[in-house]
This record gives structure tokens, C-alpha cells and sequence, in this order.
């Protein structure tokens, strides 16, 4: 994995490049093409790391939701992991770490796991362990759900403090504030609806929503402010990301994360709501990770 090249990267690759063509075509000498190319890789090897932008990237884990919130500073939040029911393919190894490393991330301030679908936590189980890691954070506790188990086990495995959010709460970094809008301490039916829901406000404005797999039901306990950029819930589920929520919200954006399914999403009503909402409509499926900047 080499990570994210910025310009000057790729200006010193084909300076490289560029002398031993020469060198083939007869135009340089031998040595004078080496040391072109030796030059050019040591001016990379020494160069400043990436000053990332401010930016979410809505990763692409299939069926399931990871997304990474990077802010100044090099502060970067990861949203779930994805993950793969009745399958032992690893997306926290073999998708979500190399995303991660690939995107020049080195060490994550802060994890939050919706709730405890496979699909949204399993691969964290691998980030905790391939990435340090400063702080998990959760709604609601799932004690005695196997793969919760495992999770919690691993961050104290890890010494990773564990925190539980709750609507209300403010988490401050790197410039930005995540307002949590749900859970409340009184837990819900379905594991669905105990998930972690919050605003990203960053540069004085409410940038993105994210709602993990709440349903329309549980949306209605909530007041939400207009964003840029919202996340349908529940992967484009017909019983999620309602009518009332997108007049709201009025998201310029709505980013769809799933991948081939038997489930039905999106659904057709879904995708119906969002289109007619005039919100610009992205898709994992379709494109693979979705970035979008945070400008100020």
C-alpha cells in the first residue's frame, strides 16, 4: 500500500520515471538516468506527509456501513466497519485497514460503533487491532451478543477506553463538534433503533448527518438541522430516511452505502423520497468509496 501521493509525488515518480526512459531511448547515460531517479525518491522519502483536507469518505465495505471523518490536524473518526454476516471474509482486514493505511491514517482519535449489526461493527474488531486507537465509542451496550463481546474484549485487549453516548452529548476534535441526537438511556426493540445517530458540525455549519440503521419510527424523536451531507439509514431500507427527515434535513447530498444484497436495498420507495427531495444522490454500489470535502 503506498497511501495517497500528493502532486509533488507524482511530479518526483515521473521525473524518475521519466530519466531511465531516457536512459532506454539513448538519451542519457546510464548514471545519469540512476541518479535522477535516486534523487527523485529520496526528495519523496524526505517530503512533509500529506496534509490531508477536511473531508468524509464514505468507504465502500458491500452490504454495510464505514465511514471516515478526517478534520485538521490529521484527526480521523471512523464510523463502523462493515462486515459480512454468514461469511468469514474479514472487511476490517482486507478492505477497511487497507482503505485506511492506503489513506494515510496511522492512528484513529476516535472509533464509533453504531450498534451492533455485523454488518456496521465486525470489521472494527480488526481496525482495533491493526490501528492504535484512542477511544470507542457506543450507544447502548449489547452485552452477551456474541460479536459485542468480542469487540469489547479486543479494546480492553488494547486498552482503548470505551465510552457510551447518549442523546445530548457534544464530543469536541480537531476543530469540528459531533452532537449526538440518539440513543436515549431507555432502550428500543430492535438493536436497529439503539443506534448511534449525530451531527458533524464543522466551520459554523451542520456538515453531515449519519443515522446508522435507525428507522422512521425512531427519527421522529429527534429534531434534526439542515446539512450538507446525510447517510441513509439502514442502507436504503423502505422503512428508513423518511419524507419528514429529508424536508428537515434538506441534505444537498444523500450518500447510499450497500452493496449486492438479498434485502432489497435500496428500495425503490427510498430512492423515489431522496430524488424527489432534489438531493444529489451517491452510491457505493455503483461508485465505490464516495469522498466529499468539508469546505469551509
Amino acid at each position: 500500500v503506498w497511501g495517497e501521493i500528493s502532486p509533488l509525488g507524482y511530479a518526483l515518480y515521473y521525473l524518475g520515471l521519466g530519466a531511465l526512459a531516457l536512459v532506454a531511448w539513448g538519451q542519457l547515460r546510464l548514471w545519469q538516468g540512476v541518479l535522477v531517479a535516486l534523487v527523485a525518491g529520496l526528495c519523496s522519502s524526505v517530503a512533509p506527509p500529506l496534509q490531508p483536507p477536511p473531508e468524509v469518505i464514505f468507504l465502500d465495505v458491500g452490504q454495510g456501513d464505514s465511514t471516515l471523518i478526517r478534520l485538521p490536524g490529521r484527526i480521523e473518526v471512523l464510523v463502523d466497519g462493515g462486515g459480512t454476516p454468514f461469511s468469514d471474509f474479514d472487511t476490517g482486514a482486507r478492505t477497511v485497514l487497507p482503505a485506511l493505511k492506503a489513506l494515510g491514517v496511522d492512528e484513529l482519535e476516535l472509533v464509533i460503533a453504531t450498534h451492533a449489526d455485523t454488518d456496521h461493527i465486525e470489521g472494527l474488531v480488526s481496525v482495533l487491532e491493526g490501528l492504535p486507537v484512542n477511544e470507542l465509542a457506543i450507544g447502548l451496550r449489547a452485552d452477551g451478543s456474541e460479536l459485542f463481546d468480542r469487540l469489547m474484549a479486543t479494546a480492553a485487549r488494547r486498552g482503548v477506553n470505551v465510552r457510551e453516548l447518549r442523546r445530548g452529548e457534544s464530543l469536541a476534535l480537531g476543530g469540528a463538534t459531533l452532537d449526538v441526537l440518539h440513543p436515549t438511556s431507555r432502550p428500543s426493540g430492535s438493536d436497529n433503533d439503539n443506534s448511534v445517530a449525530f451531527v458533524l458540525r464543522y466551520a459554523g455549519r451542520a456538515r453531515a448527518l449519519l443515522l446508522g440503521d435507525l428507522s422512521t419510527e425512531a427519527e421522529r424523536g429527534f429534531a434534526v438541522p439542515d446539512v450538507d451531507v446525510l447517510l441513509a439509514a439502514h442502507h436504503g431500507s423502505r422503512s428508513s430516511t423518511s419524507a419528514a427527515l429529508l424536508r428537515a434535513a434538506q441534505p444537498e447530498t444523500v450518500v447510499v452505502s450497500y452493496g449486492r444484497n438479498g434485502y432489497g436495498h435500496p428500495s425503490e420507495e427510498l430512492m423515489a423520497r431522496l430524488h424527489a427531495s432534489g438531493a444529489g444522490v451517491r452510491e457505493t454500489f455503483k461508485e465505490g468509496a464516495v469522498r466529499l470535502p468539508l469546505l469551509p
